[in-house]
């Protein structure tokens, strides 16, 4: 397993978080800088249906520059992956200013690249410029599973329902 780079998601992936997005609609139910928005979690975010008028832009992802750690909830079977693997990157959706926040609870020897984007072709962007054929991703976004499998990239869907977690490996 060492032979490989292990590229991980943080948010449900590593650690179950509770930081929201804010997805700007006319129809929201909160108000954030005095516009009207629905406010959902990394997981739903990635089933989210967008209406015509609804968008996410840099603004919506504020709340992810730092982690709430007294919320935040290991996700155990990826970490435990993440902790003994050598060669490992974390690729997240924060922004890269979220960097010192995470290495406050996860120490050691990784990279750290935050896209500041949850759009799942940046993230599949970003892999096929590492031009690694040896290479295994963690995620439970299922765009950007369905992404690794159309390129061919070695996947494992992360799941994580209630005091279970699935994990589905995908090898080519």
């Amino acid at each position: 397993m060492n032979d490989f780079l292990h590229i991980f998601d943080f948010d449900y992936t590593l650690y179950e978080t509770f930081e929201l997005i804010n997805i700007w609609s006319p129809r929201g139910d909160s108000l954030c800088d005095e516009k009207p928005c629905f406010k959902v979690n990394p997981s739903d975010y990635h089933h989210f249906n967008f209406g015509i008028d609804e968008y996410v832009n840099k603004d919506s992802f504020n709340n992810f520059n730092n982690v709430n750690w007294l919320k935040a909830k290991p996700i155990l079977p990826t970490l435990q992956i993440f902790e003994l693997v050598k060669n490992k990157i974390i690729l997240t959706a924060r922004p890269q200013s979220a960097e010192k926040s995470i290495r406050q609870k996860l120490p050691g020897d990784y990279k750290l690249y935050g896209l500041g984007d949850g759009d799942a072709s940046s993230k599949i962007d970003f892999i096929k410029n590492l031009n690694s054929k040896n290479l295994i991703i963690y995620e439970d976004s299922q765009s950007v599973i369905d992404l690794c499998n159309e390129n061919s990239i070695n996947n494992v869907k992360v799941s994580k329902h209630k005091n279970k977690t699935d994990l589905k490996y995908t090898f080519y």
